[in-house]
């Protein structure tokens, strides 16, 4: 991570889970399609929203749908930045600048899930002890035949 102060996060294992969908395993994507979800991955995961927006922007360009992006960089980039604060090795500005990079990737990509009739799943609700209430649309993509 780019404000990473430990040392001890593995890049190999951050990057692992990135690009397995079947799409990606069967050959449909291009290597550079799988390439570019790897370094969106790592831009979200560095907190990097201005190369995270252009990324967004090329993938959109290359035809990959923005279901693939969320699912296969976005959401396991923003899970590896959980799993690396709960093991200590980034604190809350570090999530915060991900958080950023997620927004402004998702930014792009709503109107695009918007469009293609993708409705949200849910509506997520945090409450906090000072009873303050935050809530967030969730997108989940039609489930494809």
């Amino acid at each position: 991570m780019a404000y990473h102060s430990g040392g001890r996060s593995d890049p190999a294992r951050r990057t692992a889970g990135v690009g397995t969908h079947a799409n990606a395993a069967t050959g449909q994507w291009s290597e550079e399609a799988v390439a570019d979800l790897k370094k969106l991955y790592d831009t979200i995961l560095n907190g990097d929203a201005k190369t995270t927006r252009k990324l967004v922007q090329e993938a959109i360009a290359e035809g990959i749908p923005p279901s693939i992006l969320i699912d296969e960089a976005m959401i396991p980039a923003m899970a590896e930045v959980g799993r690396l604060y709960e093991e200590e090795e980034v604190f809350v500005p570090e999530m915060l600048l991900a958080a950023r990079a997620m927004k402004a990737a998702l930014e792009i990509l709503r109107p695009l899930l918007q469009a293609s009739g993708t409705q949200p799943a849910g509506r997520v609700v945090i409450c906090t002890k000072s009873a303050r209430i935050w809530s967030r649309r969730c997108w989940k993509a039609p489930a494809s035949t």
